[in-house]
């Protein structure tokens, strides 16, 4: 099989796992002694008690990287538990940058968890949504949904409420700080 990178490269590849099963697919080949590097996420103080951490979530649902000498190791990389294959184009694995690992990594703390602050929005809160569709309209927030990185909100159009989900990311924070409250009954500006 024609191959798309010289042979015996020593690199970082980027590897699919078996649905959820990217943990599991991180001991099998580290049991392998293989370099995996699993980057994980997790919101602080959401739910439950103020303070409290969440358990983190896969950055890369589905993905981890690994490093590994292809072709000596793709073997004992593509034939260990939870692992589904090795990201390729073409005829073959495609290696990235060791920069690309060491900018994740270094957002990451030893454990190889980026811990984030939540959106301060809770549900009942009134927002405005700024742009899209439904510019202008006042909508009352549902849920949060920090994994899925989306919020549910009840939007105020045509005299009913109609349920529309939508990244948080489209409801931006006045100054840096704080998410573009309406108090019922307040004029929007």
């Amino acid at each position: 099989m024609p191959l798309n990178i010289e042979p015996t490269v020593d690199a970082w590849f980027v590897v699919r796992t078996k649905t959820q099963r990217e943990a599991y697919a991180q001991s099998s080949l580290e049991l392998r002694q293989v370099t995996v590097f699993l980057p994980r996420i997790v919101e602080l103080g959401y739910g439950g008690e103020p303070g409290r951490k969440r358990r983190p979530a896969p950055l890369f649902p589905g993905y981890l990287f690994v490093r590994m000498q292809f072709p000596v190791d793709y073997h004992r990389v593509i034939w260990a538990p939870g692992v589904r294959d090795v990201v390729s184009i073409g005829t073959g694995p495609v290696p990235i940058h060791d920069r690309v690992v060491q900018e994740i990594r270094s957002r990451c703390d030893d454990a190889g968890v980026v811990s984030i602050a939540p959106r301060p929005w809770r549900a009942g809160d009134r927002v405005e949504i700024p742009k899209g569709p439904f510019a202008g309209l006042l909508a009352t927030v549902v849920t949060v949904m920090p994994r899925r990185r989306r919020i549910k909100l009840l939007v105020d159009f045509l005299a009913r409420q109609t349920a529309v989900e939508m990244p948080i990311s489209a409801l931006p924070l006045n100054n840096g700080s704080e998410p573009r409250h309406v108090a019922a009954g307040q004029a929007r500006s």
